[in-house]
Formats: structure tokens, sequence, C-alpha cells
């Protein structure tokens, strides 16, 4: 699942309350979804890093792997990736593949190769990201100063340690002569998704257009257990899940995020939400190990997994998530679900974030409310 990169959402909110112009939400809309799926050395490199610096979901599934590699470390290796970890704890608070992939992404790296001279001259990146449709910046903020800044940390580190894997043969090592089988997972996954329209079901639930019809889909093994929004209509997921696990999934990551992060009039109402008892308590019970550990975040996360749920019952594929999932932690959604299915949403092509906002205005979803909308409360 995707943990929503922790404090660029919240300096997004600090930016719309200092005069940045709002751009619209974009209003072209799609007939049609057309498919990709593909393997990516590049991500499967980046993907590595959750488990090498001691991400606490990940590393226990790669124990195996981290041992080959753990042996040939050098001590500045070793530094490197402390140095990583460190910016993962302390600044970033999130996953580094889901913050970094979109990056690289940009850059049209496919290879270890291409990682390392972006890595050596990271201008380029930062061009790439400037030619894409700058409204995306207020959608997925990751590219921004704030963004930038701290993506321009991590590139001494992720140099050492992408050097390190190239010298250490992690492309074959990745391959291990299973191309075969990587082509079969590409293939089967392919076949599970090419007839299923999703593309137009979630810009009616958006509001809004995607910026494409192509849904590009990288299946990356040493990613578990996350799955990343990536720029644009690409994300990122594990080939172990299943033919509909695929659907759920991408519909999922192409939500985030399904307002316009920059918007005050949204955030207003966002965050009277945190004076409602019920959520405030959920929310400050959480796991701090799932993510989720800022208002904004949890706000993005939460809503993703309600207009989800919706759109999944249109499609005949029933219910993902279970409310204990992740501690318990997500009542919101679990209001917003309730919320929906009360209102009619969507209907009249009113956009979830204009929704958000008028629930809030009418006092439908006013502080105090949330309990009785979902559990019966009082």
């Amino acid at each position: 699942m995707n943990k929503a990169i922790a404090g660029l959402l919240a300096v997004s909110m600090l930016l719309a309350g200092c005069g940045l112009s709002i751009r619209p939400l974009p209003t072209a809309r799609h007939t049609q979804t057309n498919w990709v799926v593909r393997d990516s050395e590049a991500f499967e490199a980046i993907a590595f890093l959750n488990a090498l610096t001691g991400d606490p979901l990940a590393r226990g599934h790669y124990l195996a792997d981290l041992r080959h590699f753990e042996l040939l470390m050098t001590a500045e290796v070793k530094d490197a990736l402390a140095a990583l970890a460190n910016f993962r704890d302390q600044t970033l608070h999130a996953h580094l593949s889901g913050f970094l992939m979109s990056f690289f992404l940009a850059g049209n790296a496919e290879t270890l190769d291409d990682l390392l001279a972006l890595t050596a001259d990271p201008d380029l990146i930062r061009k790439a990201l400037q030619d894409y449709d700058r409204s995306l910046v207020e959608i997925n903020v990751y590219y921004g100063d704030q963004g930038w800044q701290m993506f321009e940390q991590t590139v001494p580190s992720l140099r050492v340690v992408f050097q390190f894997l190239k010298d250490a043969d992690f492309a074959g090592y990745w391959q291990g002569g299973n191309e075969s089988q990587i082509q079969q997972e590409i293939d089967r996954i392919y076949a599970a998704v090419r007839d299923w329209n999703i593309v137009p079901v979630i810009e009616q639930h958006l509001g809004f257009g995607l910026p494409s019809d192509q849904v590009t889909i990288y299946l990356i093994h040493f990613l578990w257990p996350y799955g990343h929004h990536l720029i644009g209509t690409s994300l990122a997921t594990v080939p172990e899940d299943s033919d509909v696990g695929v659907v759920r999934t991408t519909v999922h990551e192409l939500l985030h995020n399904p307002f316009n992060n920059t918007d005050p009039a949204f955030w207003e109402a966002a965050n009277a939400l945190k004076e409602d008892p019920f959520l405030s308590e959920a929310f400050a019970a959480r796991d701090p190990k799932y993510g989720y550990n800022n208002w904004p975040d949890y706000v993005a996360e939460d809503s993703v997994r309600a207009l989800e749920q919706r759109i999944e019952e249109s499609l005949g594929l029933g219910q993902r998530w279970t409310w204990t999932e992740d501690g318990g932690m997500h009542v919101l959604a679990r209001v917003l679900v309730a919320l929906m299915e009360q209102q009619g949403f969507p209907q009249d092509g009113e956009s979830y974030q204009d929704f958000i906002i008028r629930m809030v205005a009418e006092g439908t979803l006013a502080p105090g409310r949330a309990e009785s909308l979902c559990c019966g409360g009082s």
C-alpha cells in the first residue's frame, strides 16, 4: 500500500496559506484504459534500499538476500546506508522507495547505469520534472523546492550504494536465471488487467481527469510489502499480487491524492475533522510503524481507501480492506464510506474535494458527527 510522503503534504498546506496560486484540477476525461506491464532493474535496486536500510516491514522478508550483499559491503557502503536510514527516519518519515522512484522515473532510469548517471548529474532529473504538467505538482507533491532539497540530501549516499550494487552484480542476482519467470509474471498480470476499464470510473469519483489513459504497472520483486503511485499514471507493485489484487492495487494507487494538496479550502475542512473526538482518538492511538504519522497523510490515505471501496463495489470487486487493518486506525475511511453511501456520492460531477468541503460546511461531517455516521454512536 502507498504510504504518502510524510512532511510534503504538510509543506503543501503551509504553501497554500502563503499565497501560492492554486491551479484548477484537470478537467479532461478519458474513455478507455491502456495497460502496460513491465519490470525495471532500476526500480528493483531502489526498492531493495528499503530492506538494506532496515525498514522494519521489508527487512525480514529479504533476509537471505541481505545476507548475500551484507557480506560484500565496505565501511563506506555501510555508512551510506546508515545515512539513508537516518534520512528516512528523521527527515522523510516514510519509505525510501516511494519517495525516490518518482524522481528516477522522471529521469527515465531503466538500469543501475542510469541510476549512476543521474546521481552524477541530478540536474537531469530536475529538468525532466520541469517538463511535466505543473498541475501535477498540486496533485502529487514530490517536486517542489522542498521535495527537491530533500532528494538532493540523498544523492551522495545513493551514488555509493548504487555503485556497490552494480559492482556486486545486483542485476544478475535479481534475474538469477529467472528471466522467463519474470516474463511469465508480466504476461499473467497483463492478461488479468487488460479488460478492466478503470480510468473513467476513477475519474468519475475524483471529479477530475487523470494525466493519461495509459496505466503503467512496474512489477518489483524487492518492493514487498509496499505499492507506490509514481508520477502520472504509473505505479509499482509486487509480482506476487493476485489477478484481482493487481486491479485493486492499481485503483488504490491512481487515487493518490484525490484532492488538490495546496487548496486551503480543502485543508480548512479536513483540519476541522481533527476536532472530532472519534477521529482524533483513533489517530492518536495509531501504530507509527504503519506510516500516516501526520494528519495530512492520514487524510490522504483514508480518503483513498474510502473512494477505492466505492469504486470497487461499482466494479463488482467487493470490499478489499478490513476495518482492523493497520491496527484499526482507518476509522476516517469508515466514516467517509458511510457518508458517501448516505449522500449518493458521486453525483452531478462534484469532485471529491468539493464534496468534503460541502459536507463540513453544511454540518453533515461537522466535528462530533463522525462516530454516528459510521458506527451508530450517539
